[in-house]
């Protein structure tokens, strides 16, 4: 995945530096060094350098030890070897490397101690590095850019140390044979009901079901998990895979969309850009480029969908940024097209590379890797919070042993907060990387949300129907989510934080709306999934529908502001349907005096009433009336049936 995780520019190194071959003598020999390295030792170093000038790693290797086997005290053969293990991940053979040059060539002391603290905090070698930076910058009072580093450098080893003595609980479950492979596997999203997730799989071609091909390549797959656990994961197929290089996929909370990043396609802008995909049934679209709006010439990739469906997170080193990789943003509108991207800003973006974000389905809690923000030394994982459209808290990092010396680089969030995912090569699972889950600290936790799942459905003759659904927050009438259900099967599945009251509309030309209220504001800890069916009735004459989402405080008439999104959907439906009128007729439960009820649900009508011509229907289509108490749908002998009784009734004419 390494043109689809990261833009080609950075190079490999755990504490997020360049590494450059450092010769510290020239010609082989210094001017201060007292030992003299032999002709047949110099030609083979000679022969080393230019093979690592081409990046013949291997074979620069075989020189080198065919150099120090014939002088072992030869400094730049050990130092060179150092630089070249380093550069191919050999990191603990590159610090005995820089340790045993630093013993034969103490005149060139500070060079080497600072090449050795670099690998070493790249290792975790905490103390050992700490004490190889504080000695050069004793020895080397350094001044400018290079001051600057180290003394970055020993704010990431004190804050490493004191993480390491102050542990976040962290255990980590396999999450089994059935999904995880003999190969790498990715972590890549979460279906908002926790019953899908989607991952990369890296594998020969043979194992994605192709005949042909022997370099391992990257497919999307899905696992489905049912009351037995997670089931053995299902390769997406054509026309997302395809014989390129596709990852870092974001599932829409519905399900029905995923964004993802595609390279080196014939209708891409640059080396990397996103795409996405609808799903129809049980099959995905042929993926549509976002288009020059949100892709560049440069590197666009990991995006991470909002569960509104109004905002798309990702990485890009585009111009504009802070860093080498920057977190940016770009609202979605309500026609699918995307606006302009917009920075995060420096509060989370750095000098450094800022990558992997994934935003939960709380809308307000990101987790992002960074090798820019104070950490472990190399990517860690961080979470920042939104205060408000442009307002980020500072990135807090997740702490040890979730992040180590390594590289973190996704993680994914269950929608109840409390269970993470991610991938890792560094417990000993299946493959090289398997998927794991673990308890996320409460700290850590975002705010839980639940879910509406269900279909909707012709109440008549029970086929499927594909239906627009808005969720809108009661309080502020601001329209959260909008979705649809599955053309081909009726389903929809929307996501619903914690903390706002909100009113669920269905609606569908020639039909009757559907609505439902969902309390969530007082209820942040404990949310139990709603599964519910939506039938909804042809819009004709003599057609009743009954709403609960009008509101009045008790024995009074005024209506009360979070009633104003069902009353448009009444006003929706009367513009979308000239030809029909409405009668309103209110009814309330037993409390109180009989004709007391009668004079209030009649009053209450009438507000009703008054309130739609406000909004713009003609007095003509509309009549009012109360019935008082004298038509229960319920029995007033509980809470639960009296509130059931409150309603306001609408008859079609």
């Amino acid at each position: 995945m390494n043109s689809i995780s990261s833009p080609a520019f950075i190079l490999r190194n755990a504490v997020g530096f360049l590494i450059i071959t450092l010769i510290l003598f020239a010609g082989g020999q210094s001017a201060t060094a007292q030992h003299i390295p032999g002709r047949k030792a110099r030609i083979s170093f000679e022969k080393a350098s230019a093979a690592a000038s081409v990046y013949e790693h291997a074979k620069a290797l075989n020189y080198l030890y065919s150099a120090v086997s014939m002088d072992s005290l030869y400094t730049d053969a050990w130092v060179l070897m150092g630089d070249l293990y380093l550069n191919i991940g050999e990191d603990r053979r590159a610090v005995e490397a820089y340790s045993r040059a630093l013993e034969l060539n103490p005149a060139h002391k500070e060079d080497l101690l600072l090449m050795l603290a670099r690998t070493e905090l790249g290792m975790g070698m905490y103390e050992a590095s700490g004490r190889h930076f504080s000695a050069f910058q004793r020895l080397a009072q350094p001044v400018g850019e290079t001051a600057r580093f180290v003394e970055k450098m020993l704010k990431r080893v004190d804050f490493a140390l004191d993480a390491i003595e102050n542990p976040v609980p962290f255990h980590p479950i396999h999450l089994g044979e059935r999904v995880n492979s003999p190969y790498d596997d990715f972590i890549n999203a979460l279906r908002i009901d926790g019953m899908s997730l989607l991952l990369t799989i890296k594998a020969p071609p043979s194992f994605h079901g192709l005949s042909t091909g022997t370099r391992e390549t990257e497919d999307f797959y899905i696992a489905d998990r049912d009351s037995s656990g997670w089931q053995c994961p299902r390769n997406l197929g054509n026309p997302v895979n395809t014989a390129g290089n596709e990852g870092a996929l974001s599932l829409s909370p519905d399900g029905r969309y995923i964004f993802f990043a595609g390279c080196d396609r014939t209708d891409s802008y640059g080396r990397c850009d996103l795409y996405v995909s609808n799903r129809d049934g049980n099959q995905w679209g042929t993926p549509v480029n976002l288009g020059s709006m949100v892709n560049s010439a440069a590197w666009e990739s990991q995006p991470s969908v909002s569960s509104d469906g109004k905002t798309l997170f990702f990485a890009s080193n585009r111009p504009g940024g802070y860093g080498q990789t920057d977190l940016w943003f770009s609202t979605i509108n309500n026609d699918g097209t995307l606006c302009a991207p917009v920075n995060l800003g420096k509060t989370i973006n750095t000098q450094g590379s800022e990558m992997a974000p994934f935003i939960h389905p709380d809308g307000k809690t990101l987790y992002f890797s960074s090798d820019g923000h104070l950490g472990m030394g190399g990517k860690d994982l961080f979470y920042t919070r939104k205060f408000n459209d442009t307002l980020w808290s500072t990135p807090v990092n997740l702490g040890y042993p979730i992040n180590t010396y390594a590289d973190e680089m996704t993680l994914v969030v269950g929608p109840e907060g409390t269970i993470a995912y991610f991938s890792s090569d560094k417990l000993g699972g299946l493959g090289r990387y398997d998927i794991y889950s673990f308890a996320l600290y409460d700290e850590a936790q975002p705010s839980p949300v639940t879910y509406l799942q269900g279909k909707v459905y012709d109440a008549e003759t029970k086929t499927p129907l594909k239906a627009y659904f808005t969720l809108t927050d009661l309080q502020s009438g601001e329209e959260r989510i909008a979705s649809y259900s599955d053309a081909r099967t009726g389903e929809f599945l929307v996501c619903l934080p914690a903390g706002n009251d909100y009113l669920l509309a269905a609606r569908r030309e020639g039909y009757l709306y559907y609505s439902d209220q969902f309390f969530l504001k007082a209820n942040h800890l404990t949310l139990t999934p709603f599964i519910k069916d939506v039938p909804l009735f042809p819009v004709r004459s003599g057609e009743s529908f009954v709403t609960r989402n009008i509101f009045f405080d008790t024995d009074k008439y005024l209506i009360k502001p979070e009633s104003n999104p069902e009353l448009q959907l009444v006003s929706e439906l009367l513009t979308r349907n000239p030809e029909i009128s409405l009668e309103i007729i209110g009814h309330t439960d037993n409390t109180g005096e009989r004709q007391h009820n009668k004079i209030l649900s009649e009053n209450r009508a009438q507000a009703v009433y008054h309130r739609l011509i406000e909004m713009g229907i003609a007095a003509s289509r509309l009549s009012y009336k109360g019935m008082g108490s004298t038509n229960p749908v319920s029995a007033n002998d509980t809470p639960e049936g009296r509130a059931k009784n409150r309603r306001t009734e609408f008859v079609i004419h």
